[in-house]
């Protein structure tokens, strides 16, 4: 029996947020006023499932509902949380979905169901390298996504269903063993 996986701690999270400055064209992001988007770099934290180890990424009533990029109505909502009181981290926290690039290659992950990826709907890059992937159809859970990485991980075949849901998906890496 595998012991239970150490869940992150936010700071140490913060920590490997970083803003995205060059956004490729290609991702079809509309920016606003005041708005960042982050890439996340967890490679090599040992993370098994995201899900278990990133619960305050998961944390639905902190998420607001207008917090995507291609939200046409959620200016006011941006400009509000930018005024808050909340430390500048937290505030990052509370919009997920501002993650645009997500790196959780080089950790010992098995599959990845739409609940480890349901905060990253906004999701453009996607690096699942060097994992044990056997299974990946979270990857519906993030219709925008445009560059997949599933290289040297343990996949037989690539599931058709979850990757017809991403329709803006350019660029797919699946080198195998």
């Amino acid at each position: 029996m595998d012991p239970k996986p150490k869940k992150l701690a936010k700071k140490f999270v913060a920590t490997r947020l970083s803003d995205i400055s060059a956004i490729p064209v290609t991702w079809n992001v509309k920016k606003l006023i005041e708005q960042k988007f982050l890439d996340l770099d967890l490679r090599l934290c040992g993370i098994s499932s995201l899900k278990q180890q990133c619960t305050f990424l998961f944390d639905v009533g902190a998420n607001l509902a207008l917090d995507a990029p291609h939200s046409s109505e959620r200016n006011d909502s941006v400009k509000k949380i930018h005024k808050s009181t909340l430390d500048e981290k937290d505030r990052l926290f509370h919009y997920p979905s501002w993650i645009l690039q997500l790196d959780i290659s080089l950790n010992v992950m098995q599959s990845l169901t739409i609940e480890d990826l349901s905060p990253f709907v906004e999701l453009r890059s996607l690096n699942l390298s060097l994992n044990f992937l056997k299974h990946f159809s979270g990857i519906a859970a993030c219709p925008y996504l445009s560059v997949l990485c599933l290289a040297y991980n343990d996949i037989d075949s690539l599931p058709y269903f979850a990757l017809q849901q991403c329709k803006h998906l350019y660029k797919l890496v699946s080198k195998m063993w």
